[in-house]
């Protein structure tokens, strides 16, 4: 099939489309990388044109979940950034734990789960107390692989080979691992579009990486007023 080249106006009714159809606003991501992402699936499924794109994916829910899990990015890894977990552990976590002994936290734009259990983990080792941890993600595939709990080598290549003892068991695949949640911590997964839905309540801290560089600097400045509202106090 040939390729695709819609022009700005095609681009335009597709976005309002998918705006009025299922309420996200493509608008608000950068248009490089939103757009490839788009025509790869519109080739993968031989739609000839963007209105034809719209209409195989409003046709079905599953239509509709396959496409806006081919938006989202999904690269993530126990301990991704190691000294980014080793300033959290030494630096932000005791301070916050100065005021209060027990933690809500959020993983914002949290993928397969990795990064949430990677502060389950954390918390567990160095601050054991009863923790409360939420992840949210727009991906239905990625929230449920994360509430599966299984992950494989290349994802759990920084885990320390004690905590990977203690807190993993051998999977139903070969090379996979199973994460044993800490009995003491609340770790839940829930659906959100973090452009659109609020997080319920406040939290003590937010994680969100390699989120907002996929945004227009819009974007990003509501979703940074969102997360502050977000916080509690300190």
């Amino acid at each position: 099939m040939e390729a695709l080249h819609p022009d700005q106006w095609e681009w335009s009714r597709f976005y309002r489309q998918v705006h009025l159809g299922i309420g996200l606003d493509l608008e608000q991501y950068k248009p490089s990388q939103l757009r490839r992402r788009i025509l790869n699936f519109a080739s993968y499924h031989e739609a000839p044109t963007l209105d034809a794109l719209w209409e195989h994916i409003s046709d079905s829910p599953d239509g509709l979940r396959s496409f806006t899990d081919q938006l989202a990015i999904n690269v993530s890894e126990f301990y991704r950034d190691p000294t980014k977990w080793e300033e959290l552990k030494d630096r932000v976590l005791p301070s916050l734990l100065e005021r209060k002994r027990s933690l809500r936290c959020w993983s914002a734009g949290c993928s397969f789960g990795a990064e949430a259990r990677t502060l389950s983990l954390v918390l567990d080792v160095h601050f054991p107390a009863e923790h409360e941890i939420l992840g949210t993600d727009i991906d239905r595939d990625a929230l449920d692989r994360a509430m599966a709990g299984a992950y494989v080598e290349t994802e759990m290549r920084n885990v320390p080979p004690g905590v990977r003892a203690t807190y993993f068991e051998p999977g139903l695949r070969k090379g996979e691992a199973v994460f044993r949640q800490p009995a003491t911590q609340k770790l839940s997964f829930e659906r959100k579009n973090l452009l659109k839905d609020p997080a319920e309540g406040t939290f003590d801290l937010i994680l969100c990486r390699n989120v907002m560089i996929y945004l227009t600097d819009s974007a990003k400045d509501g979703l940074l007023r969102s997360f502050h509202s977000s916080l509690n106090e300190g």
